[in-house]
């Protein structure tokens, strides 16, 4: 006589797997038993009755229960199983992380792998995506069933024009400016500004003649102070006055140091003789040189007369040059080249005249000045992102400054232009 007892499950209790991997769990069970169970498995997993082996690649994940069973001559023993399906791992990427300010609340672009996925963003701790000026931790989350991942990094909404002072407008901006300090301003008959003028505390609105004007917003900052007014005349154009804006901190350029350079160098043709560019202090360009290539260093002066060109930077870097230099002149018909991504940072104001520079669109040219003004005068064209605290950007004649700003003033005169390069 043979005594056959019922089969008792031996197998874990718990196992864990994870969304679109392979899955095993094979039940084990005392009292020999000929078949066994399991009701209730995870989407993808099936159970092979002969083996006790449980297998398949999960297609949805969560927490579930499971009903093991285990059977012979003798009847079925059960157990419970508790199967934990985990998240997936998804990477996340963020990037244009600056932007100009449109008015409108904006995010960072985000690509996730697997692509597709949705995603959260938060922005300093909130859900809000920011609207005004301003510099935002942001973390992007992914929100899906069955995907887990997230990347940070720091998201930026920059005005076209950051300056401290009430600027002169006689001239157009293509884009918005934000004034640190509440000081009387006004746009006059040929003035336009596309986008907003974002201002401290709350000013008087003063409308003379027939502006084209969209209206007053209040946003949530401070609303002092208020003795101060906007005045809009007669031909001018923008789009709102937004008050209340919260003054931000205007970025610090350091002065260059000084060159270890001791030479001063004087091309009057194209066969002398420059010599090493880690000894040069000062270099002048006269007559008909043509084109000289700059390596990024730190120099004294840079003058250039006639028509002559420094050619600035590396074709196809994807790094900026970086240029410290006392002074750069530029006169008569020379130029100045951007040839790939410049930092060209200056102790002193510089002037352009005529149609002294040609680069590149966008902010792969930038120039810093620790002390005095940059000029564009005549029918220029500069295509930079200026930095320049302590000074003014002035913009006269039929000049272009195609990028942003930050200034301590800007003027704008006659038929000339600041255009916001990403409007």
């Amino acid at each position: 006589m043979t005594i056959v007892g019922t089969p008792f499950i031996t197998s874990a209790t718990t196992a864990d797997g994870m969304f679109d991997s392979p899955f095993s769990y094979t039940i084990t069970a005392g009292n020999v038993p000929t078949s066994f169970s399991a009701t209730g498995l995870p989407p993808g997993l099936a159970l092979d009755a002969v083996t006790g082996v449980i297998s398949g690649t999960p297609t949805a994940a969560g927490t579930y229960t499971v009903g093991l069973g285990a059977t012979n001559i003798a009847g079925t023993g059960t157990a419970p199983l508790t199967i934990t399906i985990a998240k997936a791992p998804a990477t996340v990427a963020l990037t244009d992380l600056l932007h100009s300010y449109t008015g409108q609340p904006l995010n960072p672009t985000v690509t996730t792998n697997p692509v597709g996925l949705n995603v959260v963003f938060t922005y300093d701790g909130s859900n809000p995506a920011p609207t005004y000026p301003g510099t935002y931790a942001v973390t992007a989350t992914i929100d899906e069933a069955n995907y887990i991942g997230s990347a940070s990094g720091t998201f930026k909404i920059v005005t076209t024009a950051l300056v401290r002072h009430a600027p002169v407008m006689n001239g157009d901006v293509d884009g918005s400016v934000q004034m640190l300090l509440g000081e009387y301003v006004t746009l006059n008959g040929g003035a336009m500004i596309s986008s907003d003028l974002l201002v401290p505390g709350t000013p008087t609105m003063r409308l003379n003649g027939s502006p084209v004007f969209g209206g007053v917003i209040d946003a949530a900052g401070s609303a002092t102070p208020t003795n101060y007014s906007i005045t809009l005349n007669g031909g001018a154009v923008l789009r709102h006055a937004v008050r209340r804006i919260d003054p931000l901190a205007l970025p610090v350029v350091t002065a260059p140091a000084q060159p270890t350079g001791t030479r001063t160098v004087y091309l009057n043709k194209s066969t002398d003789p420059i010599g090493d560019f880690a000894t040069l202090r000062s270099l002048t360009l006269n007559g008909s040189i043509g084109a000289v290539a700059i390596p990024a260093g730190t120099y004294g002066e840079l003058t250039s007369n006639g028509n002559n060109t420094f050619v600035l930077g590396v074709a196809g870097a994807t790094e900026p040059a970086v240029y410290n230099l006392q002074r750069l002149t530029m006169n008569g018909n020379s130029t100045l080249q951007i040839v790939g991504p410049v930092v060209l940072r200056l102790a002193y104001g510089v002037n352009f005249n005529g149609a002294g520079v040609s680069g590149m669109v966008g902010q792969s040219f930038t120039i810093e000045i620790a002390s005095g003004d940059l000029t564009l005068n005549g029918s220029v064209t500069l295509n930079a992102s200026v930095v320049v605290p302590s000074g003014r950007v002035t913009i006269n004649g039929s000049a272009k400054l195609n990028g942003r700003i930050a200034a301590d003033n800007l003027t704008l005169n006659g038929n000339g232009q600041l255009n916001d390069p990403e409007l």
